[in-house]
């Protein structure tokens, strides 16, 4: 199911040009022909990612770029909902991804390059605002060691539901906008803003230097402004 089309506007930056750690000894795939084709590969994504999730049925958050725009939809096995196409030929990355793990597809070159990535131990610091009313740029280590969780804010200074089959809206005051899916809620119980998307790094340490880097990073999840995590319905 696609819903209406994200508007293509040029003034929309590279929201998460930073998530890009483009790692080619990961395997490189053919050129995708179709959606079909990009279906299959989250069939087998979608599975790996819930077995160790041990969710039954559960959607997973799908955040695609295409050469015009960034869409937003959720994934389970059959049910492909975005809030614009993705034609594979004009796809450049894609993530696919929920609390235990995520799926990464980029593109490069004629073909694709793809890595799967699951947790021991899920992200623990959901809600934290809740109880020490602050959102912390960093929690280093929060449920296990050599990570460093990112909230990230969203664009967005107004939401509502009046997208096409009750889509949700985040507009920006400066013209930009971002439509995600549907949260099941009514409009008074819309989430605070900003909207926040949980982004895992993973950091490696070289012995003889001492010099710590970052090797991956990850999305997790689009929390409200009190980090806790957002229910979509589509």
């Amino acid at each position: 199911m696609v819903i209406g089309r994200v508007d293509a506007e040029r003034h929309i930056p590279r929201l998460y040009l930073a998530l890009r750690f483009l790692d080619l000894t990961a395997p490189l795939l053919g050129e995708l022909e179709d959606i079909t084709d990009l279906e299959a590969l989250l069939v087998e994504a979608y599975t790996y990612i819930m077995a160790e999730q041990r969710g039954n049925g559960q959607k997973l958050l799908l955040l695609a770029y295409t050469d015009s725009s960034v869409v937003w939809g959720t994934y389970a096995p059959g049910e492909l909902a975005t809030a614009g196409a993705i034609d594979p030929a004009f796809l450049q990355e894609l993530r696919l991804f929920g609390p235990s793990g995520e799926y990464y597809l980029w593109r490069h070159g004629t073909g694709f390059h793809a890595r799967t990535r699951v947790d021991v131990a899920p992200p623990a610091t959901f809600g934290r605002v809740e109880q020490e009313g602050y959102v912390p740029p960093f929690e280093w280590g929060a449920s296990e060691p050599n990570v460093a969780d990112e909230w990230q804010a969203l664009w967005g200074t107004r939401i509502d539901q009046d997208g096409p089959e009750r889509w949700t809206v985040l507009f920006e005051e400066r013209g930009a906008r971002l439509l995600l899916p549907p949260l099941g809620v009514e409009e008074v119980a819309l989430p605070e803003l900003p909207l926040r998307l949980l982004v895992r790094h993973y950091l490696t340490y070289d012995g003889q230097s001492g010099i710590c880097a970052y090797s991956d990073l990850r999305c997790v999840a689009l929390c409200d402004a009190r980090l806790r995590p957002l229910v979509f319905t589509s």
